[in-house]
């Protein structure tokens, strides 16, 4: 299949929100450790690195897809 324009800003586009989602993962983790995070707080925290982690594999099978 040829290769368009949009098909490239596109796979740009996921390229880029798969590496800030990287990103905020890899900072939320660390500071997670570091801040000794009350228990009650925790569980907030799991389920949104869990939510994150989710849509970075979402991203990445779109990329692996070529969409």
């Amino acid at each position: 299949m040829p290769i368009t324009i949009g098909g490239e800003l596109e796979r740009r586009r996921l390229e880029r929100r798969a590496l800030r989602l990287q990103l905020v993962i890899a900072v939320q983790r660390e500071r997670t450790a570091a801040s000794g995070c009350p228990d009650a707080i925790r569980p907030g925290l799991e389920r949104a690195l869990a939510d994150f982690t989710r849509e970075l594999a979402r991203v990445h099978g779109q990329l692996a897809r070529g969409n």
